[in-house]
Parts: structure tokens; sequence; C-alpha cells
């Protein structure tokens, strides 16, 4: 063999095992955890103010509503599992012959599993359901108009109109709303 053909074949076997050696896999191997989450906040957060007032002289006090405010939810959820959010008074009372109310619509920003939502009168104890079946979601951020939109109303509970008293300053009441699985 002479040297030219002996370089040929050389050079052959050369970009085989290169070319053999481009054909051997590698993996990268990860380990993924997605964690139990449950976050949740209220937005604005701030004081929202109420005042009955009369209408008119024989009238009975008028309705208050407050401004809307948004319930912002992130939750990843363990396979069916389902979460909920209860509400209720936490600090204060509701002043006699009054009753608040809690009407919570369906989020339509975010995506996932947001559940269903309800109007309720709240109490001191127990907590009350204002929305349940939820899953894996998230409501959206921050800003209005983003999340379960929350409206309160305040009047006058008609049967027990004769129970309502002045007062001589602003009554502070807290409501806290809880997630937690079900």
């Amino acid at each position: 063999m002479n040297t030219s053909t002996k370089f040929i074949l050389a050079f052959c076997i050369s970009l085989l095992t290169t070319s053999l050696a481009a054909q051997i896999p590698v993996s990268d191997i990860f380990n993924i955890v997605i964690n139990n989450i449950c976050i949740i906040r209220t937005s604005p957060a701030t004081t929202i103010s109420m005042n009955m007032t009369v209408p008119q002289a024989g009238k009975p006090v008028a309705n208050v509503v407050s401004p809307p405010s948004y319930l912002l939810i992130t939750s990843i959820v363990t396979g069916n599992e389902k979460r909920m959010v209860s509400t209720n008074v936490s600090n204060g009372t509701i002043p006699r012959g009054t009753t608040l109310t809690l009407a919570v619509s369906s989020c339509l920003t975010g995506d996932g599993t947001h559940g269903n939502t309800y109007t309720k009168v709240l109490t001191v104890a127990p907590s009350q359901t204002i929305i349940d079946g939820i899953g894996s979601c998230y409501t959206g951020k921050a800003t209005t108009g983003e999340g379960y939109k929350m409206i309160y109303t305040w009047a006058a509970d008609l049967p027990n109109y004769s129970l309502i008293n002045a007062t001589s300053g602003s009554t502070p009441i807290t409501i806290t709303h809880t997630i937690s699985a079900y």
C-alpha cells in the first residue's frame, strides 16, 4: 500500500469515528417540583366607609352600596383537591337592626378553575362560603377589574328596624376572607 492510499484510509477511518461519536446521545436530568400554592388578597387594600342616610321623610334609611373591591387568588392544588373561600365578621359587630351582605361575582380574568360564587348575609360566626370549587387557577394581577368582584351592601333589616340605634362615631368592622381545602 502506498503512502497516499494509507493517508486516504486513515482519513476515512477518522471521519467514520467522528461520525460515530456524533451519534452518541447525552441527557440532562431534571428534578421538577410544583408546590401546592394558596395565596389570597384583596385589592384595593383600603378601608371601606359606609354611612346610612334617609332619602326623604317617611322612608327607611337607604341601602349603602360599597365601591367594588376584588379578591385575588393564586391556587395550585394536588390532584382533584378543591378549595373554598369563606368569609366572616372577625372583629366588631354589625349594628343591630341592619344587615351587611356580600355579593361576589364570577372571576372573568386569569385562567384555570375559578369555582362558583355566592351572595351571603355576613355574620360573626360561623364563616360562610362565598366561593367554592376552586382548583388550580389565578385571577389576574392587582389592576382594577381583575379577580372576583365583591360588592358590600349595608341595609336596614326591616323586620328589626326598631333595633337600629344612631352611633356617635364610626363602628369598625373587620371582614376576613379565608381560603382552605375541602
